[in-house]
């Protein structure tokens, strides 16, 4: 079938399959009727309904004029949808890091109730949580977008988790920023997003992997995208240059950003 998207090694994608979701990908409305109509058949003959009700449409970079059929359903264009836990937004590329930052607010309701019914619970215990729920909850997915608006969006993630930790570690309200991640041993959260880039960049560049997935995005380092230019800022260098240089060099740049990070914190703390 020619329907989908050709990524520069020549592989045609024009479905993405994981566990009961499908999602399908076309250049335009014409193709995905095409896809669609095909996934209806082949439904059919495997005796499964595909529940129209739960079918989202996006055309990304285009008009969203007109519907797709689905085993007589018209299913209508949306401005945003949800797949695998990632929100895509057909004009807005913060939309994803707004959604996580809702559900981390919720996270931190929980994680003070937490702390309420278990009071000698260890500040060790209770720092532990927050990374691994607050800190995992705004995190899924983020190291993929870049941009001002996206950064904006984890400064007011880094705000909430403040607050979440003040209240750990029961510092009074006008402590410095700095205090709180240096007694904490956090880095911002901006700074762990851009060392979540630069390990998906490297992840990207092992040519020794050929998944679907690496191959989309080196596609999209091969075009240089506004995510790539991102990951370069971090780093100080080409993404190529960077890999070549191995692993360990890569540890090394990871490394080098958190230093910065703390080096920063205590600046900050010193001028105030």
């Amino acid at each position: 079938m020619e329907a989908g998207v050709r990524l520069s090694d020549m592989t045609r994608v024009n479905c993405l399959l994981y566990a009961d979701d499908v999602a399908l990908i076309a250049r335009n409305a014409a193709e995905l009727q095409t896809l669609a109509d095909e996934v209806t058949r082949w439904a059919r003959q495997c005796k499964l309904k595909i529940n129209a009700a739960k079918t989202e449409y996006l055309a990304i970079g285009a008009r969203q004029n007109g519907s797709i059929n689905l085993d007589g359903t018209m299913v209508q264009p949306n401005d945003d949808i949800k797949y695998l836990g990632y929100h895509k937004n057909r004009t807005d590329v913060g939309t994803h890091h707004a959604k996580r930052l809702e559900q981390a607010k919720k996270t931190l309701r929980n994680i003070q109730s937490v702390n309420r019914r278990l009071p000698r619970l260890a500040v060790k215990h209770k720092l532990h949580i927050i990374q691994a729920c607050l800190d995992a909850t705004y995190l899924y997915g983020i190291e993929v977008t870049s941009g001002t608006k996206c950064s904006k969006i984890t400064a007011q993630a880094d705000v909430v988790r403040r607050f979440a930790l003040r209240d750990t570690l029961r510092l009074p309200r006008g402590v410095a920023n700095e205090v709180i991640h240096i007694d904490a041993g956090l880095e911002y959260l901006d700074t762990t997003v851009r060392c979540r880039r630069i390990k998906l960049a490297q992840k990207v560049m092992n040519r020794h992997d050929y998944s679907l997935t690496k191959r989309v995005l080196r596609t999209a380092i091969d075009v240089n995208t506004e995510w790539v230019r991102q990951v370069r800022e971090d780093a100080g260098e080409s993404i190529t240059n960077m890999y070549n240089r191995g692993e360990q060099h890569v540890r090394e740049t990871i490394e080098r950003l958190k230093k910065a990070d703390r080096a920063a914190q205590m600046r900050r703390l010193h001028t105030k």
